[in-house]
This record gives structure tokens, sequence and C-alpha cells, in this order.
């Protein structure tokens, strides 16, 4: 009757110091299982993807002493780059002002001086063709475009390789599970750590070579919590 008492004890302790450290465990008992143990394993798994388009910021800002003209300036070179975006594919429903705004510099050093007029124009427009992406900027540069604040390279089928990854995440945490208990374990729960699969586990992985902007791929994760009995 003692060993009996105190055997859950000792299989507590030894699966506490065989655990790594993304692995919780557990020691409890069914009224109808009394001997019935448990272990709680993270798994983790991620799958590489291709982008198939990409969202572009870029900005127009124009300087000038006169607010009008400095408006002006703007305008004009606004709707020169939306007119080159038409022509080179973009769809005018994929292209849209963020931001709109004026400002004047102050110089504190002289107040005298005349002050000059800043207006600025963020724009974003979204691209289907991921091999010219360097070209159209490049060309958007010599239309007034100067700023560029991100690329934000996109999939159309996340859900799909999201799942994939949610299926590794399980083989991940089933071959942690075997490891600690053998293999004669079997999965009670199952905790989906990561419901939101745009962000934060999807991160893009982006690089720019001699001018020339990369794709690279994606890389979308999924993290689980499973609950094994043995």
């Amino acid at each position: 009757m003692i060993l009996l008492a105190i055997l859950p004890i000792f299989i507590g302790l030894n699966l506490q110091n065989s655990c790594a450290q993304d692995v919780e465990t557990t020691i409890t008992t069914e009224e109808n299982k009394p001997n019935h143990s448990y272990v709680i394993v993270n798994g983790y798994a991620c799958i590489q993807a291709k982008p198939d388009s990409a969202v572009i910021h870029i900005g127009v800002e124009s300087k000038n002493e006169i607010l009008n003209d400095a408006i002006e300036d703007n305008t004009l070179k606004v709707n020169s780059i939306i007119s080159y975006l038409s022509e080179n594919g973009i769809n005018e429903d994929e292209i849209q002002t963020q931001n709109y705004s004026i400002n004047q510099w102050v110089d504190y050093s002289n107040l005298t001086k005349t002050l000059d007029y800043n207006v600025y124009t963020a724009i974003t427009y979204k691209t289907y063709n991921l091999t010219n992406i360097s070209d159209i900027i490049g060309e958007l540069t010599k239309l007034g475009v100067n700023k560029v604040s991100g690329i934000d390279f996109e999939c159309s089928d996340i859900s799909k390789y999201y799942n994939e990854a949610l299926v590794k995440a399980l083989e991940n945490a089933d071959a942690k599970a075997k490891s600690l208990c053998g293999d004669n374990v079997t999965v009670k729960t199952i905790i989906e750590e990561t419901t939101n699969f745009n962000s934060p586990c999807w991160k893009i992985e982006a690089y720019s070579l001699d001018n020339n902007i990369m794709s690279g791929n994606l890389k979308i994760c999924a993290k689980l919590k499973v609950k094994y009995a043995f």
C-alpha cells in the first residue's frame, strides 16, 4: 500500500527533469482510471510559400515657400504617378492614398527666415507582377516619388499553407510526447495557439540585391498545445 501511494510522485519528478523548455508536464488521475497520467506538449512548425503579390508604400514630398505652389507641384506629381501605374497594369482599385498632409517648416535658429511649406502624399499600390518591382519604382522616382517606406509581400492562399503547418505542428508534438512517454500515447485535447495566421505567425523574408528587389519566401508558422494520455 505504501509503494502504490508514492509511485505517482516519483513519476512526476522524473518527467519534470526530462522535459525541454517548451514542454509542460502534469500528472493527474481520473476517478475511473486511478493510474492514468498526462503530458502537455507544445508543437511548432513552419511552411515556406512563394508570395504572389506585393503592396508597395511610396510617397511624394513637395516643398515651396508658397503654399499653393507646393500643393500644385505635389498634385501634378501624384497624378503622373497614378497615370503611370495604371498604364503599367496596376488596377485603379489597387491604388490608394494613405495620407495627405500640409506642414510649415520652422527654422528656430533664424525666425526671420522665410519658411517652406511641406506637402506630402502617401500612396500604396498592389501588384501581382513581382519581377519588375524595382524597375517600376525606378520610373516612379523619375516622376516625383522621393520616399519608399516599405514593401509587403503577400500570398493569396495563406490558409492552405497554414493548415499544412498545423498538421506538421501536431506531428512535432507527437514526436515530443513519444520521446518522453513512449509510443503508447493518446491525444486528449488540442489547443490552437496561433488563431490569427496573418500576424504575427507568418513573417516576410525579403531582401535587396544589386538594386533588384527579391520577394524571398513567406514563412507561415503554427503552434499547438497538445495534451496526451499515457
